[in-house]
């Protein structure tokens, strides 16, 4: 199976369980792997017969942007059934990561990875 991969997208958002953290806000950083088959395009070099980096990158900073979780792990969820629905893709894997997660460690990310198929 094919994969088309974008790491590291980079949004301020208002996702945790803390009052602090929705209302403050803080950066996370969200991996989208999408598996479809990509043999079309390989060989008739046609945008139409795979996926629009933007198009996703677009989707996810909406979902993330646009609503506040207090789990990280429902905001992946959510960015996967979109990605499903509006996308060719067999599956979806999503790493949703808080750099700056309120924990009384000294970590340099917590994070969910996610992995849905397309039923």
């Amino acid at each position: 199976m094919d994969r088309i991969f974008i790491k590291g997208i980079q949004l301020y958002a208002y996702h945790g369980v803390l009052d602090a953290e929705q209302k403050t806000g803080q950066k996370f950083l969200i991996d989208v792997e999408m598996f479809l088959d990509l043999k079309g395009a390989g060989k008739t070099d046609d945008l139409s017969k795979t996926i629009d980096y933007a198009e996703v990158c677009s989707l996810v900073k909406q979902i993330t942007t646009q609503n506040k979780f207090k789990l990280i792990e429902t905001l992946a969820q959510a960015i996967a059934s979109k990605i499903i629905d509006c996308f060719n893709v067999d599956k979806v894997i999503v790493c949703v990561r808080k750099p700056h997660a309120p924990v009384n460690a000294v970590i340099e990310t917590v994070g969910v990875e996610i992995e849905r198929n397309k039923e």
